[in-house]
């Protein structure tokens, strides 16, 4: 039925039916919106897990018979346990900050490593009057007087020893060693190189071996070089030091570009043993030490012996190794924001454990220690100061036993280059070739032509050294994450999608009825306080 009113030329017509289904439908809304405002938290949990994409759930509340539901429920319940087991475990992994090393090999032209070669001899017996004879007393140990005139007498193995020298005993004997009490040959090594770090610089200098003496010949790269491509280096225990290629105060740095010992650096070392200090060097031959540019080289803790009348080849292999630092380990390039006492180098542990040693010797018994570089005014030498011998001995000791911490302040270089040596020898000269070498050598010095008179004085006298690359690949060791931030996040999403099998769609939905729950809450709490609140 239709009710038509007219108004002037216009009509409004009412159809009762659809007037009646309006009002039913507008009805139905306000009974959704009043049990909108009406939900719990059961229904709005109810309805979560209905329309969830992560499975399991909605299969747990839609089935028909408990039982179904029960097995549902544990196998969602131990889903979701052994899903934030390993989903924990990779967030711990992640922030415990560990490290998987990256291993490859590479190939490329090589900057040549640095070679530092010394005399074991730490300076010429004919140059000991030249010390004075304020050293006389400390330096008792020593031969003052020894003449090397080259007439000396040698000793005579199958000449008797008189019975009253010999002490068949005390090897035998049961008594425990004194640990306090320094071998006297190691005592006698520690004051000479105590008393050599006194010298000035140029006394020192003058009094070892000279680099124009011991470098007889050189080449690298198959060209000549001199004694002025090494730079001197004051070593403590070996005096006159010299090094090739080191790179220290910006100097240039020389390159490898073919591997084999004609491509490397080929030295003739004559050792002079003739100067050798009787009764104190016990071995004869020169030390190498082959290690990284602008490195302060220790000879005497990292170098090999290599003796006369051999040709040593040394092959290298360059291995460089790159750490990151920072929250994946304890690396450096500079000793915990201390500089150190060796100046015009780079970073090194040693460098840096040496530096430590000695301002601690230093702040606590406030004088140095003469073999190390200081920095401190006005102090002296523990050495001078007898005063101090106690607590510069009680500090050594602390710092042997790693008692000082300077291990812990001074970790690895984040960026590094080490060398594996392969060594080598044969016997040199030959008799072949021992005449052509020395027409060659006594040109060049007078000491040659009056020393090397003989095939046995040649190999008794000279040294013959070779250092090259075996290969020009070298090995590239690089720390990385051993799990980042990707990773991390692709071991969350496939655990969930292993155990849950949801996505990041049902995280959204989770966090959705998250804030449901939370509004809901708030609701029931605000209304129960208002309940509260009115008066009876």
């Amino acid at each position: 039925m239709e009710l038509t009113t007219v108004e002037g030329n216009g009509s409004v017509t009412f159809d009762r039916n659809t007037t009646a289904s309006n009002r039913q439908d507008q009805g139905h809304a306000d009974k959704q919106d009043g049990n909108r405002n009406k939900q719990s938290i059961k229904d709005a949990a109810y309805e979560f897990s209905q329309n969830t994409t992560a499975h399991g759930i909605p299969r747990a509340v839609a089935a028909e018979s408990i039982p179904v539901r029960i097995i549902w429920l544990l196998i969602c319940g131990l889903c979701w346990g052994v899903f934030l087991w390993q989903a924990a475990t990779s967030v711990k992994n992640y922030f415990d900050y560990k490290v998987t090393y990256d291993i490859s090999v590479e190939f490329r032209v090589l900057k040549f490593p640095a070679v530092t070669v010394c005399n074991i001899n730490p300076l010429r017996q004919s140059k000991l009057g030249e010390l004075g004879e304020e050293y006389r007393d400390q330096l008792g140990f020593l031969d003052f007087d020894y003449e090397t005139d080259g007439n000396e007498t040698s000793f005579d193995w199958n000449e008797d020893v008189a019975d009253e020298h010999i002490d068949e005993t005390w090897w035998d004997s049961e008594e425990e060693g004194d640990y306090d009490e320094y071998d006297p040959e190691f005592a006698s090594e520690v004051n000479l190189t105590t008393i050599m770090s006194l010298l000035p610089d140029d006394v020192r200098e003058s009094i070892g071996h000279n680099k124009t003496d011991l470098i007889q010949d050189c080449t690298f790269n198959g060209v000549k070089c001199s004694p002025h491509n090494f730079s001197l280096v004051l070593n403590p225990k070996y005096g006159n030091c010299y090094s090739f290629n080191v790179g220290a105060n910006d100097t240039e740095i020389a390159s490898s570009s073919r591997p084999g010992p004609s491509k490397g650096l080929q030295l003739t070392l004559f050792i002079e043993q003739d100067e050798y200090l009787q009764g104190f060097t016990e071995s004869a031959g020169a030390v190498v030490l082959i290690h990284p540019h602008k490195i302060v080289p220790f000879p005497e803790e990292q170098g090999n012996e290599i003796p006369p009348g051999f040709s040593t080849s040394i092959g290298v292999r360059l291995s460089h190794i790159q750490r990151l630092g920072g929250k994946y380990g304890n690396c450096s390039e500079k000793s915990s924001g201390e500089e150190l006492l060796y100046d015009g180098f780079d970073y090194s542990t040693e460098a840096c454990r040496r530096t430590c040693f000695q301002r601690e010797v230093m702040e606590s018994c406030n004088c140095y220690d003469p073999t190390m570089p200081h920095d401190g005014d006005n102090l002296l030498a523990c050495s001078e100061e007898t005063d101090t011998n106690t607590c510069w001995s009680t500090i050594s000791k602390q710092f042997n036993a790693d008692q000082l911490g300077c291990t812990a302040d001074c970790p690895q270089a984040c960026s590094v280059d080490s060398y594996k040596e392969t060594i080598s020898m044969s016997l040199w000269p030959s008799e072949a070739y021992d005449f052509k070498l020395f027409s060659e050598l006594s040109k060049r010095s007078r000491k040659i032509n009056e020393q090397l008179d003989s095939l046995d004085e040649s190999r008794r006298n000279l040294v013959r050294l070779k250092v090259y690359y075996q290969e020009l690949n070298y090995e590239s060791i690089r720390e990385k994450p051993a799990l980042d931030t990707v990773a991390l996040l692709s071991n969350l999403g496939g655990l969930i999608g292993l155990y849950i099998g949801a996505s990041v769609i049902s995280v959204f939905e989770f966090l959705e009825f998250l804030v449901t729950i939370f509004f809901l809450a708030t609701k029931k709490a605000r209304k129960a306080g208002q309940i509260s609140n009115m008066p009876t």
